[in-house]
C-alpha cells in the first residue's frame, strides 16, 4: 500500500513538473513571436503619445487595425516617403500633413484631388484633431488615438 502512495505522489510531482516547463516553453514562445513579428491588438507606444489605427483599409490590402505612429509633420499619401504608406488609387502621392503645435495635432490636405475628411467633413484648412476623430482619404478611414502621457 506505501509503495502505491509513493509512485501516485511521484507521477504527480512528475505530471507538475512537465506541465511547469510547458509553461515557461509556451511563455518563451509568445515573447519571442511579439518580438518578430508584433502583436497587433496591442500596440507597443513608444516615442510618441499618436497613433493611427486603421478602421477601413479600403483597396490597400493592409489589416484592419494596423497601428501607425505619428510624429510631428507627418504625411499620409502613396509614395514611399509617407510617414503613413496607404496604397489606395483615390489618395494622392502626398495627400494630407498631421503637425503638432504645443499639445494640439493637426491636419492639413495638401491640395489632393479626392479631399480629406474628419468625421465625415471635409478639411478645407488646417483642422484640430482630438482623441477617436475619424480621418477619410480617398477609401481608407483612420481613427485617431491620443494617449496622455503622466508628467
Amino acid at each position: 500500500m506505501n509503495d502505491i502512495a509513493n509512485l501516485s505522489l511521484e507521477f504527480i510531482v512528475w505530471i507538475l513538473r512537465v506541465a511547469l516547463v510547458g509553461l515557461i516553453y509556451l511563455f518563451v514562445w509568445r515573447i519571442f513571436r511579439t518580438m518578430i513579428r508584433g502583436d497587433q491588438n496591442m500596440p507597443v507606444f513608444v516615442g510618441t503619445n499618436a497613433f493611427l489605427i486603421l478602421q477601413r483599409p479600403g483597396a490597400t490590402l493592409l489589416p484592419r487595425n494596423k497601428v501607425y505612429e505619428i510624429y510631428d509633420n507627418s504625411v499620409l499619401g502613396r509614395k514611399s516617403d509617407c510617414a503613413v504608406i496607404l496604397n489606395d488609387p483615390l489618395i494622392s502621392d502626398h495627400h494630407a500633413i498631421i503637425t503638432k503645435q504645443h499639445t494640439v495635432w493637426r491636419l492639413r490636405d495638401l491640395g489632393s484631388t479626392n479631399k480629406t475628411y474628419i468625421n465625415g467633413l471635409q478639411v478645407n484648412s488646417e483642422t484640430a484633431l482630438t482623441d477617436g476623430d475619424i480621418i477619410a482619404i480617398g477609401r481608407v478611414e483612420l481613427r485617431l488615438h491620443l494617449v496622455e502621457r503622466s508628467k
